[in-house]
């Protein structure tokens, strides 16, 4: 049904026409940028001729450019993507997600808002006292909350280099709180139909995204499409320490210092490319590929 839907071969869904095939590009931003400027340049031009010749609008929501940066200072970058991503799902005909998976599991934000209890409780079982400075420090609570009070993250000032350091303590107390909270809930990171409120503590926000927009989704094999890129010896390159000035892994792999690979990054996402996604999508719908050289 979908394909004849996309190769405009049907005009009506029931007794309401659809007439937009809208996607979220999804995919970390430092290493596709090749991939998204092919896709927007020379790919989206010739779809949305496509589509209109037969009636349809076809949108590529596009997230490079679509956070403000008084939104990303704020900490709501996840929250917006998540947003655009059911716009796409409620207003799609067909293909809502396309994900181009490289190796790199991306940026992973402490929650923007967490549920009063669930904060309290966190809190409770924190390591030190620091950890709870740290957490009480940044998060305050709101009382307008629709259900109930919840805890909001404040501006840390992401472009300094202080605001970096904080972010980086702050997701290790809420991981070692969270796992503390929740002791038996470590598998329900590797099962890729939970939404086990663990997750968002180790979730980045490419991973959330592979979540909503494949792994939760009811009509993924109708939905979206998976793009699997592997650059080979790029390890090598980032432990490398004799490597050119120009060379920067750090925008293609995971990495805690200049030489370093950050490996629990990377168990994550090789989970996710290798198990998650394979268990729950057809084969037709992934697609594996090596860049050229």
């Amino acid at each position: 049904f979908h394909t004849r839907l996309r190769m405009g071969a049907i005009a009506r869904v029931g007794d309401v026409p659809i007439k937009m095939i809208r996607y979220l590009l999804s995919s970390t931003f430092t290493d596709t940028n090749v991939e998204r400027n092919l896709l927007m340049d020379d790919v989206t031009p010739y779809l949305q001729e496509y589509a209109r010749q037969r009636g349809f609008e076809f949108v590529t929501t596009e997230m490079r450019w679509g956070i403000r940066s008084e939104a990303s200072a704020d900490h709501q970058t996840s929250e917006i993507c998540m947003q655009e991503l059911d716009r796409c799902a409620r207003e799609s005909a067909g293909v809502n997600y396309i994900l181009i998976a490289g190796q790199k599991y991306g940026f992973c934000p402490p929650p923007h808002k967490i549920r009063q209890s669930e904060f309290d409780a966190l809190l409770a079982h924190s390591e030190t006292e620091q950890d709870r400075a740290l957490l009480e420090r940044h998060y305050l609570r709101d009382v307008n909350a629709a259900a109930e009070p919840e805890y909001v993250l404040q501006s840390i000032g992401l472009d300094t280099g202080a605001g970096g350091d904080e972010v980086v303590l702050m997701q290790k107390s809420l991981r070692c709180a969270a796992l503390a909270l929740w002791p038996d809930a470590e598998s329900e990171l590797r099962n890729p139909h939970s939404r086990h409120p663990i997750k968002w503590y180790f979730f980045s926000v490419t991973a959330e995204e592979i979540s909503r927009g494949v792994l939760w989704a009811d009509r993924r094999d109708h939905s979206a499409f998976v793009f699997i890129r592997t650059i080979k010896g790029l390890e090598e390159v980032a432990v490398n320490k004799d490597r050119g000035p120009g060379e920067r892994p750090q925008d293609f792999i995971d990495m805690t210092g200049e030489y370093e690979i950050n490996t629990d990054a990377q168990m994550r996402l090789e989970h996710g490319r290798n198990e998650m996604l394979p268990k729950v999508l057809s084969p037709s719908r992934i697609t594996e590929y090596e860049p050229l050289e």
